[in-house]
């Protein structure tokens, strides 16, 4: 017995009309019959019989009923269980993936598996490139053949110090800055973290590799750190330095990172619908 026709049994129970049943399922009428027909031979049993201009279901139809549902979600579950979800490969700054993005991926993407990376910028188009990576978040792209480059938002910047230390002037503060990792080139006109060093010159007292260590080190120490604000926002340690007079409000352009002629798929489309309204709500 074919599942198919249990599921053309009960919508044919459901509706009481081999006409409407077949507008629901999409099929013609005389398949519809002929499959009633067939499940009835298989099972020698009557299921529907007719009544004015309709037909209506018999006691073993009435019986049949309950337990074809239940054979169909049943073969359904194992069905479902036994599909592999596709997998999306996304590359994340530290602050984006953990701060941003990581506690909202489960409601845009249930369907799908998906694996998050760390990776610098230049690595992270190189990865696209060689189609290790599917997407990218990053503050610093760089142009790559092949690799299409997407404005996202703009992401207002600030100091942030501890709330148990006074605040000191800018001459006298000392900033918590990253680390430029192993083999890379400093960019001499913006700091790793996106201090306008070109505008205004900063003392830095430690580089540390990993937002958390540097967070907890400005958690216990009168040292300060530039932090975009749905990251300083959420630190409940931190509050915003206000004794230093930036030239004028600073923000960083967050960027999407996609193949070229892959940003039109509509997952990428979510993704990047997802990120504005995360933004949005910080």
């Amino acid at each position: 017995m074919e599942t198919m026709r249990l599921n053309h049994f009960c919508r044919v129970y459901e509706h009481c009309s081999i006409r409407k049943s077949s507008d629901v399922l999409h099929l013609s009428a005389g398949t519809i019959s002929k499959s009633i027909k067939t499940l009835e031979k298989e099972l020698g049993e009557i299921l529907f019989v007719a009544e004015g201009r309709g037909i209506v279901p018999t006691d073993f139809a009435h019986l049949l009923y309950p337990k074809a549902l239940d054979i169909i979600n049943q073969i359904s579950q194992l069905k479902s269980k036994n599909e592999v979800s596709p997998v999306l490969k996304i590359a994340v700054g530290e602050s984006t993936g953990t701060f941003l993005i990581a506690s909202h991926l489960s409601k845009y993407f249930d369907t799908f598996q998906v694996s998050l990376y760390q990776l610098e910028s230049g690595d992270v188009e190189r990865a696209i490139a060689a189609k290790q990576i599917d997407w990218a978040l990053t503050f610093e792209p760089q142009a790559h053949e092949g690799i299409a480059i997407h404005s996202l938002a703009k992401i207002p910047m600030n100091i942030y110090v501890s709330k148990k230390h006074q605040l000191k002037q800018h001459e006298e503060l000392e900033f918590i800055v990253p680390t430029v990792p192993l083999g890379k080139m400093p960019t001499f006109e913006r700091g790793q973290d996106g201090w306008p060093d070109h505008i205004l010159p900063r003392k830095i007292k430690f580089r540390v590799d990993g937002l958390h260590t540097a967070i907890k080190l400005t958690c216990h120490s009168s040292s300060a750190i530039y932090l975009p604000e749905f990251v300083g926002g959420k630190i409940d340690e931190l509050k915003v330095c206000t004794s230093v007079k930036m030239p004028k409000v600073q923000q960083r352009t967050l960027y999407l990172l996609t193949r070229h002629g892959d940003d039109l798929r509509k997952e990428c489309k979510r993704f990047a619908s997802m990120v504005r309204t995360v933004l949005t709500k910080n």
